[in-house]
C-alpha cells in the first residue's frame, strides 16, 4: 500500500548525494533504523519521521508496513542468502522504558542489550561484532569507540546482508578485461565487462532511459539498471526522478531478448546522514527539545545517524550489505531463426542501479 511512499524516501535520499562518484546505500536499512526511533517519538518528532519514510500513513500503518517488510526479509528464502537484524544497545546508566523495548520487539523483532558506555572500546566492540556477524563480515566497523560516551543513552542499529546468485550466470569466457567506461566528458576508466548474449530479461525503455531488470535465482529479488540514453545524462535523470516514476518503470517491465554488457562492480560507501535526513524533512529528532518521551522518561535526542553499505557484482551474482546506527544522546535457450533481434544494453557510461525485493528498494546507488 505504501510502496510508492517508501520508494520516494529512497529517491529523496539519493538526490542528496553528489553525483560525482560511485556510491551505494540501503533505503530499507535507513528506514528500519528510523522506524525504531519513530516508535519512541511523539508530536512533531514522530510526524517528521513518518512523513519522510512512509508519507500518508498513520502510526499503525507505518508499523505494519515496515514490520511486514522486516519480517519478510528475516524469513527463510529459497536460492538466496539474506539476513536482517535490528537491535537496541542501551547505556545501563539510563533507564529505557520497558514499553518501548516491548514495542520494538513486537513490531520489528528488535532485541536489546545493556552496555556500560563508560567502557567505550568494549561497548563499540560489542556493537561492531553484532554488525559484522549480521553482514557476514562485510562491515566490520560501524561504530568508532570515540562515538561512545557515558552521556550517550542508546544506539539503535539495523544490519542487512544479501548474497544472491543470478538466474542466468554471466559466462566467464565472455568477460572482457580491458573495457573502457566513460565517466564524464574527457574522463574514462578501465573496467572489466561481464557479458551475456541473447538472454530473456525484463526490460523497458522510454525517451530518457533504458531499464534492465536482471533476475536472480529467487525472482522476488532483482537487480535493476537505469541507463540514461544521453551518455552523461545521469544527473539530469536523477534530478527528475520520483518514487512514482521508479515504480511505474518497474511495473512496465516485459520479458525481452537482450544482449547485456555491464561492468563488474565493487562499491563501498560510509556516510553520516544527519544533513541528508534534515534535507528530506527529519529535523526535530536532532534538536535538544526532540520529543522521544515514549523511549525514556529523561530528555534525549538523536546526535548522529551513520550508514555503511557495500555492493559487489560479478559473473555469479551480487553480494550486498548495509548497516545503520542511530546514536541517541542523554542461460536462455538459443533462439530460432525467426526470433526478434536482441536489444543492445551496453552499460558503458554512468548509470543508476537498484537492488529490489518485490520492488522494495533494498539498495540503490550509482556507478561511474
Amino acid at each position: 500500500m505504501f510502496l510508492e511512499a517508501e520508494t520516494s524516501f529512497g529517491v529523496e535520499i539519493l538526490q542528496q548525494f553528489p553525483l560525482n562518484e560511485s556510491f551505494v546505500f540501503s533505503p530499507v536499512s535507513i528506514a528500519l533504523a528510523l522506524s525504531l526511533v519513530h516508535v519512541g517519538a511523539k508530536g512533531e518528532t514522530k510526524t517528521q519521521i513518518a512523513n519522510a519514510i512512509c508519507k500518508g500513513s498513520n502510526d499503525d500503518q507505518l508499523k505494519q508496513h515496515y514490520g511486514f517488510l522486516s519480517n519478510s526479509l528475516m524469513s527463510a528464502h529459497e536460492n538466496i542468502e539474506i539476513n536482517l537484524a535490528n537491535k537496541a544497545f542501551l547505556n545501563k546508566k539510563y533507564p529505557i522504558k520497558r514499553s518501548y523495548l516491548e514495542a520494538i520487539s513486537k513490531a520489528y523483532n528488535a532485541s536489546a542489550q545493556n552496555l556500560d558506555f563508560s567502557q567505550s572500546a568494549k561497548s563499540a566492540g560489542i556493537m561492531n561484532d553484532f554488525v559484522s556477524e549480521n553482514t557476514q563480515g562485510r562491515i566490520q566497523k560501524l561504530i568508532d569507540e570515540r562515538e561512545v560516551s557515558d552521556a550517550g543513552a542508546a544506539f539503535l542499529i539495523n544490519a542487512l546482508y544479501l548474497n544472491a546468485p543470478w538466474e542466468n550466470e554471466f559466462m566467464r569466457y565472455m568477460t572482457y578485461p580491458d573495457g573502457v567506461f566513460d565517466v564524464r566528458p574527457g574522463v574514462t576508466k578501465k573496467v572489466i565487462y561481464i557479458q551475456n548474449t541473447e538472454v530473456n530479461q525484463d526490460y523497458v525503455e522510454n525517451d530518457e532511459v533504458q531499464v534492465l531488470s536482471l533476475s536472480f535465482k529467487n525472482q522476488d529479488y532483482r537487480f535493476n539498471i537505469f541507463l540514461p540514453k544521453e551518455k552523461y545524462g545521469l544527473e539530469k535523470f536523477v534530478k527528475g526522478l520520483t518514487g512514482a516514476k521508479v515504480q511505474e518503470m518497474l511495473g512496465k517491465m516485459k520479458s525481452t531478448l537482450v544482449n547485456v554488457r555491464m561492468p563488474r562492480m565493487k562499491v563501498e560507501t560510509t556516510k553520516r546522514l544527519n544533513d541528508l535526513l534534515k534535507a528530506v524533512g527529519i529535523k526535530k529528532m536532532f534538536e535538544t527539545d526532540a520529543d522521544l518521551s515514549e523511549l525514556a522518561e529523561f530528555p534525549t535526542y538523536v546526535s548522529n545517524v551513520k550508514h555503511k553499505a557495500t555492493l559487489e557484482l560479478d559473473e555469479s551474482g551480487v553480494v550486498a550489505s548495509a548497516a545503520t546506527s542511530v546514536e541517541m544522546l542523554a542461460g536462455a535457450a538459443p533462439p530460432d531463426e525467426n526470433a526478434p533481434k536482441p536489444i543492445e544494453f551496453e552499460a558503458d557510461h554512468p548509470f543508476l542501479f537498484a537492488l529490489t525485493f518485490n520492488n522494495h528498494l533494498l539498495f540503490i546507488g550509482t556507478f561511474m
